[in-house]
C-alpha cells in the first residue's frame, strides 16, 4: 500500500513498484488530500499491473483532472511508468513563448512590439488555441478581419459634442507592419523546427508599398519652416535634427545628451553622437544644425536648466510627427506626406547620393545597405540626370557614326593639317566630320543642345556629305574655304572655318 512521509511541510507519496520504493511529491499540505491521492496512486499501480486500461479502473477522469490540476504529480507518473506519454498539443502559447523570448535580448520598444504582436494573436485565436489547426484559410481570414475590423481606439474626439469617436479600422501601413511581424512569429517558430509549416507565409504583406510614401523634402522648404517666426526654438532644433542628422524621433531626443554633441572648433569640425533604438551613429554637425544648437544651449543656460539631456521634457511617447505638422502649418506652408518621417527619409536619400562606402553610410544612417536599397534608393529625376552626364563619359557614347560607319585610327586630328594636304575628295570628308565632331562636343558640353539633339544633327550632317557636293562661298584662292550646312537645316552649329 502506498503511504506517506512528510519534508518541508509537504506530503510525499511513498509507493513500491518492482520491489523498489519511489517517492511522488505532491505539493499538498493537507493530509485527507494526499491521502486519497495516495490512494489513486495505488489503485493505479494496481490497475497497471493488472493490465487494466484506465477506463477499466475508473481513473480516466481523475487523470484528466490531474494532468491540468498538478502537472508534477502527473509528470512524475508517467516517468515512473504508470501513465503513457501523451502527445502534447502544441498551442499558440507555445509558439508565442519563444518569439518573446528572442525579444528579451533586444530593446525595451521591440520588447513592446512583440508583446503587442503577440495579444494581437490570443485576441483573435485565444492562446490556447492548437497551431496544427491554425491553416492557410485561417490566415487569410485574419488578414481580412484585421485590415476591417475597427480596432483603432486613437480616434481622438468630435470637434462639435466633445465625445470620443468611434473605433475604426488601422492605417494600411500599420496593418502591413503588424501583419510582417505576424509573419516572424510562426516564421521563428518554423526555423526552430517548433512547427512544420507557416500559415501566415501566403499573406501578401510588407512596407515595400509604403516605401512610394517616403516624400523627399528639399533642404531649403525645411530651412522656410525653421525660420519662421513661428516655429519655437525647440522644435527648430528638433526638425533641423531630423533633416539634418537623422534622428529617428523621439527614441533618439530622450537619449541625447549634451556630452554626445561636440562643437567645432577652429579646423576641427563639429559632430554629434545619436543613440536610439539601434547601434549608435555618429555624424557630422551642418552649420545650420550646429548654429540652432549653441542657441538652444544658450537659451538652456538662461534659463538655469540643469539637465545632461538636451531634452529633458522629452520621453519616448512624445508625439513628434503632430508637433511637426502643426509648426509647418503656423509657418504657412503645405504640409508634405508624413511630416516627420519625411526629414529623416530625405536625409538618408542626400547621404546615400554621396556614393560613401557602405560602411560610411550604414554608421552615419544607421541602417544596413539592404535597408537602404530597399526603401531609398529610387531612380529620381535627379538620378536620373546624374546617370545621363555619367553615361556620356562612358564607352557607351562612344560611337558617333551609324552601325558599321566607324572613325579610322588614322583621322586627321587636330593637328593643324589643311584642306591642301588632303589627297581625295574621301579624305577631306573624314577631315570635315571630324571637325564636325569637335563642333558637337563643345556644343554638348557647353549646354547648348542635349544628347538627343546630338542624335539629330548628327544624321542629318551624314545626310548632307553623303548627298550633296562641297560648296566654295568664297573664291579658294583668296578667301579662307568654309562649309556650308544650309541644306541641312542646322545653321550655326559653331564649326571653325578650316583654311589652306
Amino acid at each position: 500500500m502506498a503511504s506517506l512521509d512528510r519534508k518541508n511541510g509537504s506530503f510525499i507519496v511513498l509507493i513500491s513498484l518492482n520491489g523498489k520504493q519511489k517517492k511522488i511529491y505532491t505539493g499538498l499540505k493537507d493530509r485527507r488530500e494526499a491521502d486519497r491521492l495516495a490512494e489513486k496512486i495505488q489503485r493505479l499501480a494496481d490497475s497497471k499491473r493488472n493490465e487494466m486500461n484506465l477506463t477499466e479502473s475508473g481513473l480516466a477522469e481523475w487523470v484528466k483532472k490531474l494532468e491540468t490540476g498538478n502537472s508534477k504529480v502527473y509528470e512524475k507518473l508517467v516517468s515512473l511508468g504508470l501513465l503513457e506519454q501523451k502527445e502534447k498539443v502544441l498551442t499558440l502559447a507555445d509558439v508565442c513563448k519563444h518569439y518573446l523570448k528572442r525579444s528579451e535580448k533586444r530593446g525595451e520598444r521591440t520588447q513592446n512590439k512583440y508583446e503587442r504582436t503577440v495579444k494581437l494573436l490570443y485576441r483573435y485565436f485565444g492562446q490556447n488555441k492548437p497551431v496544427a489547426e491554425i491553416t492557410t484559410d485561417d490566415a487569410y481570414v485574419f488578414d481580412e478581419w484585421f485590415k476591417t475590423a475597427p480596432l483603432n481606439t486613437r480616434t481622438g474626439k468630435d470637434p462639435e459634442t466633445g465625445k470620443p469617436n468611434p473605433p475604426r479600422p488601422y492605417a494600411t501601413y500599420t496593418v502591413n507592419r503588424e501583419l510582417v511581424n505576424i509573419k516572424s512569429v510562426f516564421g521563428y517558430a518554423l526555423k526552430l523546427g517548433v512547427i512544420q509549416f507557416n500559415p501566415f507565409a501566403v499573406i501578401q504583406a510588407g512596407s515595400d508599398g509604403d516605401s512610394d510614401n517616403k516624400t523627399y523634402v528639399p533642404a531649403p522648404v525645411v530651412l522656410e519652416v525653421i525660420q519662421a517666426e513661428t516655429t519655437l526654438l525647440k522644435w527648430k532644433v528638433i526638425m533641423a535634427l531630423g533633416r539634418f542628422a537623422g534622428c529617428r524621433g523621439a527614441s533618439d531626443l530622450c537619449l541625447l545628451e549634451w556630452g554626445d554633441i561636440v562643437f567645432s572648433d577652429g579646423d576641427k569640425k563639429g559632430k554629434i553622437t545619436l543613440k536610439g533604438k539601434t547601434k549608435p551613429g555618429t555624424i557630422p554637425l551642418s552649420p545650420v544644425l550646429e548654429n540652432l544648437l549653441r542657441e538652444w544651449q544658450g537659451e538652456a543656460i538662461l534659463q538655469e536648466i540643469d539637465s545632461q539631456k538636451v531634452f529633458p521634457e522629452i520621453n519616448k511617447n512624445t508625439n513628434v510627427w503632430e508637433m511637426t505638422k502643426k509648426s509647418i502649418e503656423k509657418a504657412g506652408k503645405e504640409v508634405w506626406l508624413n511630416p516627420w518621417y519625411s526629414l529623416r527619409d530625405s536625409f538618408c536619400i542626400d547621404v546615400l547620393d554621396l556614393h560613401l562606402d557602405p560602411k560610411s553610410y550604414s554608421h552615419i544612417c544607421r541602417h544596413s545597405m539592404q535597408t537602404a536599397m530597399k526603401y531609398y534608393q529610387k531612380y529620381t529625376e535627379h538620378r536620373e540626370k546624374i546617370a545621363g552626364v555619367s553615361m556620356e563619359k562612358s564607352p557607351l557614347w562612344i560611337d558617333f557614326g551609324s552601325v558599321g560607319d566607324t572613325f579610322e585610327a588614322d583621322f586627321p586630328q587636330e593637328s593643324g593639317e589643311t584642306l591642301a594636304e588632303y589627297r581625295s575628295l574621301e579624305e577631306m570628308k573624314r577631315g570635315i566630320k571630324w571637325g564636325i565632331v569637335r563642333g558637337l562636343n563643345r556644343g554638348l558640353q557647353g549646354g547648348l543642345f542635349n544628347v538627343l539633339d546630338v542624335q539629330r544633327i548628327k544624321r542629318e550632317i551624314i545626310d548632307m556629305l553623303e548627298n550633296t557636293a562641297l560648296e566654295e562661298i568664297q573664291d579658294p584662292q583668296k578667301k579662307p574655304l568654309a562649309i556650308s550646312c544650309k541644306r541641312a537645316g542646322i545653321p550655326g552649329i559653331g564649326l571653325e572655318p578650316m583654311t589652306r
